[in-house]
């Protein structure tokens, strides 16, 4: 009974087949997937948490964001390889941008530095909030009038 079992096991194997994983290799024409790693601070050197970065390879557009962590370190893990722009923002601080190159090997973790924004700077952005919160009020209120006329 055990060698009728073991024998149709056979042949179901070979009307079947077995697939076998084979070992990968590598393949040497796919781009490296490197990390760009590192901490924003101020320029005292304190961290900023929250941070807004955004990552953009220079020669394809594409463009990866993340936020800094409570200790203001950030992680962009898997990035191919090539020249980079990193623009760092986060309200009450002039934003920052810096140029970078990835390539295979080693990477220190970078340190990006924020200024402290000016008064100025800072109230014209909240100014710029205001306007388009403003204009996106005044939009909604005429939808509604534009709906409430058609039904009359």
């Amino acid at each position: 009974m055990f060698s009728s079992r073991f024998a149709a096991l056979l042949a179901l194997i070979a009307v079947f087949g077995i697939s076998l994983p084979a070992q990968q290799t590598p393949d040497t024409n796919a781009p490296a997937e490197l990390r760009l790693a590192g901490v924003v601070r101020t320029a005292e050197g304190a961290p900023v948490p929250g941070s807004t970065l955004r990552v953009i390879q220079t020669s394809t557009g594409k463009a990866w964001v993340s936020w800094t962590d409570e200790n203001g370190k950030f992680d962009f893990p898997g990035l191919p390889g090539g020249h980079y722009r990193v623009e760092i923002s986060q309200l009450g601080f002039a934003p920052a941008t810096k140029e970078i190159d990835l390539a295979p090997g080693p990477q220190a973790p970078i340190e990006l530095k924020l200024e402290i924004g000016t008064l100025a700077a800072i109230n014209a952005l909240h100014a710029t909030q205001e306007s388009a919160k403003s204009v996106s009020t005044k939009r909604r209120a005429l939808e509604r009038s534009c709906q409430i006329s058609a039904f009359r």
